[in-house]
């Protein structure tokens, strides 16, 4: 704990001291001012919360892409990431993965997101399971204007995922 803040003191060697030997350079000021910023928005955003993964080919590119932008992207150890990716998963999604960690740090993560791509992110399985979901529906009563707005987003959702997947054909053949 520092009880005697004092930036002008010769061995003073936090931000202020760094940012006062850069001063007369603008190049460097520029990148310390972006990065003040770039800073200032990190610790400013509201945390991404990570859905828990239960092995759903409903929710696998969702999950996915919310695990590569939030864990993924900004942790370059595999066996850190291999960890966060177990500990975000449950159910038989966890159950297939978490021996993974016998495996060395960059097989087993490697492993382990081939392992979810194969059981549950191949894109005729979530072509299909988004199809099932629309078509197994019950039937909407008359005036359920509710149920119909289900539908829609319903079949919304699946149009988008099957467009991405080139599966269109199976929907408009549906």
């Amino acid at each position: 704990m520092v009880t005697n803040f004092n930036p002008n003191a010769p061995e003073y060697t936090g931000i202020g001291a760094k940012v006062e030997s850069v001063k007369g350079d603008g190049a460097a000021m520029s990148n310390m001012t972006q990065m003040f910023n770039a800073l200032d928005l990190v610790m400013n955003m509201p945390k991404p919360e990570m859905k828990v993964f239960d092995g759903n080919p409903l929710d696998y590119c969702a999950f996915i892409s919310s695990f590569d932008a939030t864990v993924a992207s900004k942790i370059s150890d595999d066996r850190a990431k291999l960890t966060y990716l177990i500990q975000d998963c449950s159910s038989k999604a966890k159950d297939s993965i978490e021996n993974c960690v016998f495996l060395g740090p960059q097989t087993g993560y490697q492993k382990a997101r081939d392992i979810l791509e194969n059981q549950f992110g191949q894109p005729y399985t979530v072509a299909t399971a988004h199809m099932k979901k629309v078509l197994s529906r019950q039937p909407i009563r008359p005036n359920d204007g509710e149920a119909l707005w289900d539908l829609a987003r319903g079949m919304r959702k699946c149009q988008m995922v099957l467009s991405q997947g080139n599966y269109r054909a199976d929907m408009d053949s549906t």
